[in-house]
């Protein structure tokens, strides 16, 4: 999974929730199960910016290295946005064959 919070450099799929929070449309935003290797550096670096407005948990700490079980990030990222409005993306690049912005390729097997 992605942040959709790159550099505002222009408006594209990649920012949408780096203009939102920018522009003050966007108070808290947590993120479940966020992908360590699909991030660059600068974005993970970004949103460590501020701790007080974006909470995230990693996939690879829920489903790889079981440091936290994936209830628990759930029960989190509602805390963490339960006193305001709040909506729910589903980032679904990552299931094959979905219509998204970024084709998901099929491997076969060896």
């Amino acid at each position: 999974m992605h942040t959709d919070f790159r550099a505002l450099e222009g408006r594209h799929s990649g920012n949408g929730f780096s203009y939102a929070y920018s522009e003050g449309y966007l108070k808290n935003y947590a993120i479940i199960g966020l992908h360590e290797n699909y991030n660059s550096q600068t974005v993970l670096d970004e949103l460590k910016k501020h701790p007080n407005n974006i909470q995230f948990s990693f996939f690879e700490d829920i489903f790889i290295r079981e440091e936290m079980d994936f209830k628990h990030a759930v029960m989190q990222a509602i805390t963490f946005t339960d006193d305001t409005y709040c909506g729910i993306e589903l980032d679904m690049d990552t299931v094959q064959n979905i219509p998204s912005s970024a084709k998901n390729i099929e491997w076969n097997k060896c």
